[in-house]
């Protein structure tokens, strides 16, 4: 796997950075937003369910978000990770990949 990146800096839209780390340092997520109090821990969630669909550890992912709603923050990953290389078990049918 390598770093990648998908997304935009528009309004109602996400960056979400992936970046692979040495084996055996677990997933680490750093969230930038104005919602970040409100929304953070489902923020938090939704990218660790993608992951963990995705087998996918030993990762670290930044998000930049522009207030997105949780289906572009999963897309985006998703996007970012295929682009990566994405290691581990393929995305569930109910999985949008949208590039960006």
């Amino acid at each position: 796997m390598i770093s990648s990146q998908a997304g935009t800096d528009e309004k109602n839209d996400v960056i979400v950075e992936i970046q692979p780390l040495g084996r055996g340092e677990g997933i680490k997520i750093e969230i930038n937003s104005p919602v970040k109090k409100q929304f953070g821990r489902q923020i938090e969630s939704s990218i660790l369910d993608v992951l963990h669909k995705r087998g996918i550890e030993d990762v670290k992912v930044t998000v930049h978000d522009k207030k997105a709603l949780d289906f572009a923050i999963r897309a985006r990953l998703e996007a970012a990770i295929d682009r990566a290389g994405g290691e581990g078990v393929e995305a569930s049918q109910n999985s949008a990949v949208c590039a960006g």
